[in-house]
C-alpha cells in the first residue's frame, strides 16, 4: 500500500502493511510527520519533539549502482524537477525556537535540546538521489544482511506517480507498492545476506527526482 506523506515529509512514509519490526526509517517517518503537524499547529513543543526524533537518526548520502531502461510508455519530458526534501533536526530546532518567541523558559529548553544533538542515536539511514524520466524504470542494486529487518523507502519530490517492486537475486518479488503517490515503503527480513533490486518506475507524465532510503 502506498503512503501519502504530510507536507514536508521525507523520507517518509509511515508504513501500514509491513513485517513486524521497527527501524530507523520508521523513526524518521514519525519525526517528519510530527514536524509537519506541529508546524501546521504552530506548536513549538510538538516541533521540538519532532526535532529530537529526527535527530536520533543520522542520514548518509551514498551512491548505488542503478540501471535505467524505458518502460511500456517512455516519455519525452526532460525538465529538471526540484529535489525532494527531508527536514533536518537543526531546521526543526530553529523553527521550534522561533515559534516559542516570548517564552524564555521554553526557548532555553529548546537550546539545551539542540546542544544535546544526536546523543542516543538509534541507528542510521543511507540515501541515494536519482532522477527518472517519465515512462522509464530504474533498477537500483541494494545489499542487506540476513536475519535483520531490511527497510526501503522511496521519497519523490512532488507527488507524481512512482511504483516500486523489490526483487531478490533470483527475480522473486519481495514487495510491490503501486498507487498514485511517490512516497513508498517496504520492509522485510532476509533469511541470509544477499543482493536485492529496487525497481522504481515513473508512471507519471513528467520527470521526477526521488530518494532511495535504506536502513
Amino acid at each position: 500500500m502506498k503512503i501519502s506523506a504530510l507536507a514536508l515529509a521525507a523520507a517518509l512514509l509511515i508504513p501500514t502493511a509491513t513485517l513486524a519490526g521497527s527501524g530507523p526509517l520508521k523513526t524518521l517517518a514519525l519525526g517528519q510527520d510530527l514536524f509537519a503537524y506541529g508546524q501546521a499547529q504552530q506548536d513549538p513543543v510538538m516541533v521540538l519533539s519532532a526535532a529530537k526524533i529526527t535527530g536520533s537518526v543520522f542520514i548518509e548520502d551514498v551512491q548505488r549502482p542503478t540501471q535505467t531502461r524505458p518502460g511500456a510508455a517512455p516519455g519525452t519530458d526532460d525538465s529538471a524537477p526540484a529535489d525532494p526534501t527531508v527536514v533536518t533536526a537543526a531546521q526543526m530546532y530553529q523553527i521550534a525556537y522561533d515559534l516559542a518567541e516570548g517564552d524564555d523558559a521554553l526557548q532555553a529548553r529548546i537550546e539545551d535540546a539542540s546542544v544535546e544533538g544526536s546523543r542516543g542515536r538509534i541507528g542510521g539511514a543511507s540515501r541515494t538521489l536519482n532522477r527518472l524520466q517519465a515512462g522509464y524504470i530504474d533498477m537500483v542494486r541494494l545489499e542487506f544482511e540476513g536475519g535483520i529487518l531490511a527497510e526501503l523507502a522511496i521519497l519523490g519530490n512532488d507527488g507524481s506517480n512512482l511504483d516500486l517492486k523489490v526483487l531478490d537475486e533470483k527475480g522473486n518479488t519481495i514487495c510491490r507498492e503501486q498507487g498514485a503517490s511517490d512516497k513508498l515503503y517496504c520492509a522485510w527480513t532476509p533469511t541470509q545476506n544477499g543482493v536485492f533490486f529496487a525497481e522504481v518506475e515513473n508512471v507519471s507524465s513528467k520527470r521526477n527526482s526521488y530518494y532511495v532510503l535504506t536502513n
